[in-house]
């Protein structure tokens, strides 16, 4: 390659790099987003599962 051609491997690199950042900033976001609402998710399955068991021990406690 000759130095002219170098340069311009690098621009079109850096120029692939700057079109393709943002779509991956955005598919990273995306997973974060997706990650965030499976634990929102999880935590609040936890919380009904714990509500209704607290709920069976008073049901219990209350026929004893």
């Amino acid at each position: 390659m000759t130095p002219g051609n170098i340069g311009d491997a690098e621009s079109a690199a850096e120029l692939l790099a700057d079109i393709l950042a943002p779509e991956q900033a955005e598919q990273a976001e995306q997973a974060e987003q997706a990650e965030q609402a499976e634990q929102a998710e999880q935590a609040e399955q936890a919380e009904q599962a714990e509500q209704a068991e607290q709920a069976e021990q008073a049901e219990q406690a209350e026929q004893a």
